[in-house]
């Protein structure tokens, strides 16, 4: 019934389906909700290069980030203003919707209300189980399957896919308030011992606040809420929503007849959770190595591995060490982190901030810090308990 059957209307999903229909072939993209914009918890931040390297819509921008800067429990301050902007804050439901706009120009089929429950493969093609809210139920065949299905991992690991090692719980509220120009990384164990929090001040006058913890997610939200704006339980426009983080990556990415991209194959930033640009790129090598697929007329484990050689060379390297650089930072204790941030304000290290770093590569920034004596000892005495 189709060449590719998408799961997932995520980004990923999206600008993969988009792709592929654009080369020519006919995808058939499947969506849990009503449509691609609902349930959306994301901060909405996607590094500026993205919108260079990928056709995104952006008229979804809501404002730019520039002036950041990370906080301390005991207030001491690194502060970055880069020449040109970070990133861009989009509105997420808008940005899938457009997204879903040019997937579905493009010629892809887009059924809502659709969840696949189940993939079966053999030698005539991945048969997908559908499942629509009504309750009707029938199977979907193409030659291969592009899973792109989020923080879901039921079919990864009836697969034997896996899943991914570990995971955060992110909770975000949308509040119309602006007290801050700044964008701000709040590193406060308090309220997150294994992440931090954040603030995001938009140009409609709104701020979005929200923490990444390993805990109750939603409980940490209110706290900071609490302490830095306390009439937010006053008001009914403030919105509220939180969801799982994948940290660390699942087993492998293919098998015969199937990718996995995004988030549902653990592709997230270990160091802030982000994922938008990283599932963006893993969809943009599933797209090459399905069209090679279908120009040898194999959909097998060896042809598709292709995609998982591409994508770790890539971003494997990134992927790992943010992961491990964040669980060190878990370890650590507020003067610790206090004592971090007041060695990153020093010139020396505030020159190597500027020249290495970068929205969503964060490698060379890490590796650069790391190499650093005062660094160093600070990281060890932290680890060792002291």
């Amino acid at each position: 019934m189709a060449d590719v059957v998408v799961i997932g209307g995520g980004p990923a999903g999206l600008y993969g389906s988009r792709e592929l229909a654009r080369r020519g072939y006919k995808v058939i993209l499947l969506e849990d909700h009503r449509d691609v914009g609902e349930k959306v918890l994301c901060t909405g931040i996607i590094g500026t290069p993205a919108f260079d390297e990928f056709p995104l819509p952006r008229q979804t921008i809501l404002g730019v980030v520039r002036d950041t800067r990370a906080i301390s429990k005991y207030g001491t301050a690194v502060c970055y203003r880069p020449p040109q902007p970070l990133a861009y804050i989009v509105d997420k439901r808008t940005f899938n919707l457009a997204l879903a706009s040019s997937a579905e120009e493009a010629g892809v089929e887009l059924r809502s209300h659709s969840r696949a429950e189940d993939i079966l493969v053999d030698d005539d093609g991945a048969h997908v189980v559908v499942r629509h809210s009504e309750g009707e139920r029938y199977t979907l065949t193409a030659p291969v399957v592009l899973m792109a299905c989020g923080v879901s991992y039921s079919l990864t690991s009836r697969l034997g896919l896996g899943r991914p090692r570990d995971f955060l719980h992110g909770a975000q509220a949308e509040v119309p308030y602006l007290w801050t120009s700044w964008t701000e990384i709040l590193l406060d164990k308090e309220i997150s011992a294994d992440a931090f929090a954040w603030v995001v001040p938009m140009t409609n006058g709104w701020s979005r606040v929200g923490v990444m913890t390993g805990r109750d997610a939603l409980a940490s939200l209110h706290k900071l809420l609490d302490r830095v704006l306390p009439e937010w339980r006053h008001n009914p426009d403030v919105r509220m929503a939180s969801k799982p983080i994948a940290q660390g990556l699942i087993n492998r990415s293919y098998q015969d007849r199937v990718l996995v991209v995004g988030e549902a194959a653990g592709q997230v930033k270990g160091t802030t959770g982000g994922g938008i640009y990283f599932a963006l790129l893993s969809a943009h090598y599933a797209v090459e190595a399905i069209d090679h697929a279908f120009a040898r007329g194999s959909f097998s484990a060896r042809t598709l591995a292709r995609y998982e050689r591409a994508w770790r060379a890539a971003m494997g390297e990134e992927l790992w060490l943010g992961y491990v650089f964040r669980r060190l930072y878990a370890r650590l204790r507020d003067e610790h982190v206090d004592a971090l941030l007041a060695l990153a304000a020093k010139n020396g290290l505030m020159d190597l901030i500027r020249e290495k770093a970068d929205f969503d590569w964060h490698r060379d920034l890490i590796v650069a810090m790391l190499k650093s004596r005062s660094v160093q000892k600070v990281l060890l005495t932290g680890l060792l308990g002291l």
